[in-house]
C-alpha cells in the first residue's frame, strides 16, 4: 500500500474537516427553515444601523440605561413619582379573592364556570409559585429569597426609568418553570434574528474562574446552559468601565419575558423601548441644572450681582489685587457674609450686574420644568404634595376626585402591565392546567364607591325595582323587592292594593246575598224597628 506524505496527509483531513461542517451547516439549514415555515415582505430592522457586531442590537442615540438609572438620585421629582408609584403598588402585593379589595389573584378564564376542586389545587399551586417566586420544592445553588413584592417593586422603578423588564424563567429536567428571576434589563442586548453570530466560548467569557467550590459548581452550570449560537435570542454583556467585561449569559425566547411598555415602531431601533423618564430628559435636566444653579448660589453666597473696577490710578498691583479678591470671598462668602459692608479705598469703581429681581422668574422657571415633568410622566403634582404654579381652578371643579382619578391612571396603567408579563409567564410555563387560568389584579376599579352607590339609590328612585338593582350585583332577588322606591310609585301601588282590597270585600257582599249576610227585609225591618226605639226615647224625653 502506497504511503501519504505528511503534507498530503494534513491536505486531506482538511478536506474532509470542510465537508463535515458544510454537513452540518446543512442540517442546521434543515431544522431552522422548514416548509412551513413563511417570513412577511417588509423589514422590521436595519441591521446596519442595529448591530456592531455578532448580529447583537446595542442602542444608539439613545440614552444610555446606566444614565436613566442616575436620574433618580439626581433629580428629585423623579425620584418622588418612582416613591409614590411604588407605595400604591405595594398596596395590591397581596392576594385577594373580593374584586373590590386591592390585591391580586388566580382566576378561571371563564368566569361563569365553577372551579373544581382539582382546578382549587392547581390555582394554590400558581400563586404560590408567584407569591415566592420558586416552587415549594425549589432547590437551586444560589438563594432565592425574592417575594411578589420584590417582583412589583423592580417592576415599577424598571418601567419608569428605563422601559425594559426582563424576567428569566429557571426550569427543572421537564422543562417545567420552577423559579423567577428579575434580571437588570439593562444588562440584556437582543440579537437580530438569525441567531449570535459569535461562538459559545465568547459567552462564558464574562464568567471568571472562582475561587470556592460552590462559586465553581455555579459557573459550570451556567455554562453548561449556553444555547446553540442559532438558538440565541438574547445575551446578558456586563461593563466595568474600561477593565472590561463580557457577556455573561445567553438566552433563547423562550427562556426570557423581555417586555417593553412603550416599544418604538422604528427599523433604527429594534426591540427598544422609549421610557417616559427619557421622554422627560430635557425637563429633567433643566431642573437639575436650576438646582445646580440655585444650590451653588447658596454655598458661595449669592449670585454676583457687582463687579468692581479698579483704575489706573488706584495704584494696586497684580499681587494687591489677588490678595483682595482672596479677602473679598474670605469675609463675603456664604450666608453669613452676605451682608457685611466692604470697604474699599483708592480708585474703585462698583458696576451693577444684576440690576433686576430674578427672584420671581427663577420660582416660575422651577414651577414650569417641575409640572412639565410630571405631566410627562404621567402624575398629579399634587398626589406628590407639591403646590406649583397651575391654571386658576375652574369653578366647581373637584379636586379630591382629580387627584383620585390621577392616582388610579396611573396605577391602572402600571399594573395592567404586569398583568400582561404575569400572564406571559403563565403561558410559558409549561404546565398544562396553567392556560385554563388568568392572572389579575382586583380592587383597580377607577370608579368612586359613594359614586357607585349614589348612582344605584337614583337608580332604584327612578326606573329600576330592588330586585333589579340587586340582580346587577349577582344577589338573590327579595320577597317584596318588586318596587322603586319613590312616594309617588309608592302611593300609587298602596292605593292599588287598598283599592283591590275594597273590591274583594264588595263582592263578597255581593257572593253574600246582602249586607253583612242579611237580606234586604230583613235590613228594613231592623232600620224600622231602631227608628221606633228612638222615637219612643224621643217622646219620653220631651
Amino acid at each position: 500500500m502506497k504511503q501519504q506524505n505528511p503534507q498530503q496527509q494534513n491536505i486531506i483531513d482538511y478536506e474532509r474537516a470542510l465537508k463535515d461542517a458544510q454537513t452540518a451547516l446543512k442540517r442546521v439549514d434543515k431544522k431552522l427553515i422548514k416548509k412551513s415555515h413563511t417570513v412577511p415582505k417588509g423589514t422590521q430592522y436595519d441591521w446596519l444601523n442595529n448591530t456592531s457586531f455578532n448580529n447583537t442590537v446595542y442602542p444608539k442615540d439613545k440614552i444610555p440605561d446606566r444614565l436613566l438609572r442616575m436620574i433618580e438620585k439626581r433629580n428629585g421629582i423623579v425620584a418622588s413619582i418612582i416613591t409614590l408609584r411604588i407605595q400604591q403598588a405595594i398596596e395590591f402585593s397581596r392576594i385577594s379573592s373580593d374584586k373590590d379589595s386591592p390585591g391580586w389573584g388566580i382566576f378561571l378564564k371563564d368566569s361563569k364556570e365553577t372551579m373544581t376542586p382539582e382546578q382549587e389545587k392547581q390555582k394554590k399551586f400558581l400563586e404560590n409559585l408567584l407569591t415566592n417566586t420558586k416552587r415549594d420544592d425549589y432547590q437551586g445553588l444560589e438563594p432565592k429569597d425574592d417575594t411578589f413584592k420584590n417582583l412589583l417593586i423592580k417592576y415599577v422603578r424598571d418601567r419608569i426609568l428605563i422601559d425594559k423588564v426582563v424576567w428569566e424563567i429557571e426550569r427543572d429536567r421537564a422543562g417545567r418553570a420552577t423559579a423567577i428571576w428579575v434580571l437588570d434589563g439593562a444588562t440584556i442586548l437582543p440579537i437580530l434574528p438569525g441567531g449570535f453570530y459569535g461562538s459559545t466560548s465568547q459567552v462564558g467569557y464574562g464568567i471568571g474562574a472562582r475561587n470556592t467550590k460552590l462559586s465553581e459548581a455555579i459557573r459550570t452550570a451556567k455554562l453548561e446552559q449556553i444555547p446553540p449560537v442559532e438558538e440565541i435570542a438574547y445575551i446578558q454583556e456586563l461593563i466595568y468601565g474600561t477593565s472590561g467585561g463580557g457577556i455573561t449569559a445567553a438566552f433563547t425566547s423562550d427562556d426570557l419575558i423581555y417586555d417593553l411598555g412603550n416599544e418604538l415602531n422604528d427599523v433604527m431601533y429594534y426591540k427598544q423601548g422609549l421610557s417616559v423618564t427619557e421622554k422627560a430628559n430635557i425637563a429633567i435636566v433643566a431642573f437639575m441644572n436650576s438646582i445646580t444653579f440655585n444650590s451653588n448660589g447658596l454655598s458661595r453666597g449669592a449670585i454676583p450681582k457687582v463687579a468692581i473696577s479698579m483704575g489706573r490710578e488706584s495704584g494696586y498691583t497684580e499681587e494687591q489685587l489677588e490678595d483682595m479678591q482672596d479677602e473679598w470671598m474670605a469675609n463675603f462668602e456664604a450666608m453669613d457674609g452676605q451682608w457685611n459692608i466692604p470697604l474699599l479705598n483708592g480708585d474703585a469703581k462698583v458696576l451693577p450686574l444684576l440690576q433686576s429681581n430674578r427672584d420671581m422668574e427663577y420660582q416660575k422657571y422651577m414651577e414650569f420644568v417641575g409640572a412639565l415633568t410630571c405631566s410627562i410622566m404621567g402624575v398629579d403634582s399634587a398626589e406628590l404634595g407639591l403646590r406649583l404654579n397651575q391654571a386658576q381652578a375652574v369653578l366647581s371643579e373637584n379636586q379630591d376626585a382629580k387627584q383620585m382619578f390621577s392616582k388610579n391612571r396611573g396605577v391602572r396603567e402600571m399594573l395592567n402591565g404586569f398583568s400582561y408579563i404575569a400572564n406571559k409567564f403563565l403561558k410559558k410555563s409549561r404546565y398544562e392546567f396553567a392556560e385554563n387560568f388568568i392572572f389579575k389584579f382586583t380592587g383597580l376599579s377607577t370608579e368612586d364607591k359613594n359614586f357607585e352607590v349614589d348612582l344605584k339609590k337614583k337608580k332604584c328612585e327612578t326606573y329600576m325595582t330592588i330586585n333589579e338593582i340587586r340582580a346587577e350585583d349577582d344577589l338573590d332577588p327579595l320577597e317584596n323587592g318588586d318596587i322603586i322606591l319613590n312616594p309617588t310609585f309608592l302611593q300609587e301601588k298602596q292605593a292599588s292594593v287598598m283599592g283591590g282590597a275594597e273590591d274583594d270585600d264588595m263582592q263578597a257582599d255581593d257572593d253574600s246575598g246582602g249586607f253583612g249576610g242579611f237580606s234586604e227585609d230583613e235590613v228594613d225591618d231592623m232600620v224600622d224597628d231602631a227608628l221606633d226605639e228612638g222615637m219612643e226615647k224621643a217622646i219620653k224625653l220631651i
